[in-house]
Formats: structure tokens, C-alpha cells, sequence
């Protein structure tokens, strides 16, 4: 789920999961080294959602190049098995692109990143969207 701040990403994604998954285990890390060590002890059973709220804590700063290569890993292994993400427009843009020559401080997360189609969390809904069925 990509969208601004206070827009709804980590509701929508919640909201997905308890009508579509609601009967899978729910993994949630804290940060990056949490990631890493749950990815190390082969802890994702199928039938899992692995839920990166804020995904830039886990895709930027100390660990997070070690925690990505494994979940890009993890990802070529059996399933079934749900990663998902809220990410705001800006770390996606900043992870994604090609960087200069010599600079390259996230190519695990942008090669992981660019096989990935976000879901746009719209800054506001319309009465239209507003109006979706609610179990």
C-alpha cells in the first residue's frame, strides 16, 4: 500500500486482511533485525501474512539490506504466503531509483521494490469510495 501520511494505508491494509486472509497467521516485525532473524528461522509458515507497516523501516538504515536479500528469498520458496507493505510515495521513489554509478546504497530493496505494483491509497476518498460494502 503506497499513500501520504494519515491516508489510510495501514486501515486498508488491515481491512484487506480480516475480509480476504482472516484465517491466516499475522507476522508483524518491528524493525529490520526482527525481519532478518524471523526470515533466518525459516519462522514463515504457509498461510501467513507478513505485514511490514512503514516498510521504509525495514528496507533502509542497519540491517536492512541483509533483512531484504532474504525476504526476496523467501519470496522464491513455497507458499502461500502474504508480504505486505505500507510505503509512502517519497521512500518508494528514493528506493526505486537508478542510482549514480558507485552509489548504490539499496539495491536489495529496489530490485525487490520494482517487481512489486503498489496499491495507491488516494490522499482523500470521494463519496463514491466512501461508500464501499462493509461486512
Amino acid at each position: 500500500m503506497r499513500g501520504e501520511s494519515c491516508t489510510g494505508k495501514t486501515r486498508t491494509a488491515f481491512e484487506a486482511i480480516r475480509v480476504c486472509l482472516k484465517d491466516w497467521q499475522l507476522v508483524f516485525p518491528k524493525n529490520a533485525r526482527r525481519l532478518l532473524a524471523l526470515l533466518d528461522a525459516n519462522a514463515l509458515a504457509p498461510r501467513t501474512v507478513l505485514w511490514l507497516n512503514e516498510a521504509q523501516i525495514f528496507l533502509t538504515g542497519t540491517d536492512a539490506e541483509e533483512a531484504t536479500a532474504a525476504l526476496h528469498s523467501r519470496l522464491e520458496q513455497t507458499g502461500p504466503v502474504v508480504i505486505l507493505g505500507t510505503l509512502w510515495p517519497e521512500y518508494h521513489r528514493t528506493l526505486t531509483a537508478t542510482p549514480e554509478p558507485g552509489k548504490d546504497a539499496h539495491p536489495n530493496a529496489r530490485a525487490l521494490l520494482n517487481q512489486v505494483k503498489p496499491v495507491d491509497v488516494p490522499a482523500s476518498f470521494t463519496t463514491a469510495t466512501a461508500r464501499w460494502p462493509r461486512p
